[in-house]
C-alpha cells in the first residue's frame, strides 16, 4: 500500500521490551483495523490520523 516502515530500536536489542519503528504512511494507507496484543503508541509529525467509525 505504499508504506514505508524502518526499525530505529529492535525488540530483540531489548529483550522484547521495547521496539521503536519508523513509519511513513500515504493517504488511506496504514494497517487495517487491529486489537495489537501490546501498547501502541504514535507520533504524528505530519497530517494527522482519523479513526474510521466501527
Amino acid at each position: 500500500m505504499g508504506n514505508t516502515y524502518g526499525m530505529r530500536v529492535t525488540g530483540e536489542s531489548t529483550s522484547g521490551r521495547y521496539c521503536l519503528i519508523d513509519m511513513h504512511v500515504p493517504d488511506g494507507g496504514g494497517p487495517p483495523p487491529h486489537r495489537p496484543d501490546f501498547e501502541e503508541m504514535f507520533t504524528i509529525l505530519e497530517g494527522e490520523i482519523v479513526r474510521l467509525p466501527r
